[in-house]
């Protein structure tokens, strides 16, 4: 190669330009490594150990905040917390039943004529209703108290008017072992007519 100064032809083994000596061609053997550590200087194993401490408490410390968070049982949530008991409700009572008497029994009368047993008397409405096919029931019993037969009729008056009297009568084929009788009321083929029946008891 040519020097770029001069223009004096080179050999491939010239390191400098032997005519100006101004042009140098860079050598192909690396240079040496120079340690820029300064001799006395040497690694601070101490601090190092300390740093390291440093990260691995942060790193616990983390953990069991985190650990804590999701467990349900850790103090940090319960402290000053009770569980409360379910409150017990009792369940809703029952409608009251009116057990006030709508019919007032006046008189009765049982007796057998030919081959008929026959139930007769006066009933009063003592409610303050209209009570529409009031039936009598009359039920027959022998001398132990044993149910005979079982017979009805609706009262003469229908509707029976508040405060009104009504005759009735029930009429049923006689047994001879039929030896008494009770009578009581009741809405047609329904329920049972609170009654009073203190006057003919």
């Amino acid at each position: 190669m040519n020097c770029p100064d001069c223009g004096y032809k080179m050999s491939d083994t010239d390191l400098d330009c032997p005519r100006c000596k101004k042009f140098g061609k860079p050598s192909k053997i690396a240079p040496p490594q120079t340690n820029w550590a300064a001799p006395d200087q040497k690694p601070k194993s101490g601090s190092s150990a300390v740093v390291v401490a440093g990260v691995i408490v942060a790193l616990l410390w983390a953990y069991g905040s985190w650990n804590s968070s999701r467990d349900p049982a850790s103090p940090s949530q319960t402290a000053g917390q009770t569980s409360e008991p379910a409150q017990y409700s009792p369940p809703a009572a029952p409608a009251p039943v009116d057990t006030t008497p709508k019919l007032k029994k006046l008189s009765e009368n049982f007796t057998k004529e030919y081959t008929y047993c026959i139930v007769s008397g006066e009933v009063k409405n003592t409610s303050g209703e209209s009570l529409k096919s009031v039936e009598a029931v009359t039920t027959y019993y022998d001398k132990n108290n044993n149910v005979v037969k079982t017979d009805s009729a609706l009262i003469d008056f229908n509707p029976i008017l508040p405060g009104q009297t009504s005759p009735y009568k029930t009429m049923s084929s006689d047994n001879p072992a039929i030896k008494t009788e009770r009578t009581r009321f009741q809405e047609f083929g329904g329920a049972e007519i609170n009654t009073d029946t203190s006057v003919v008891d």
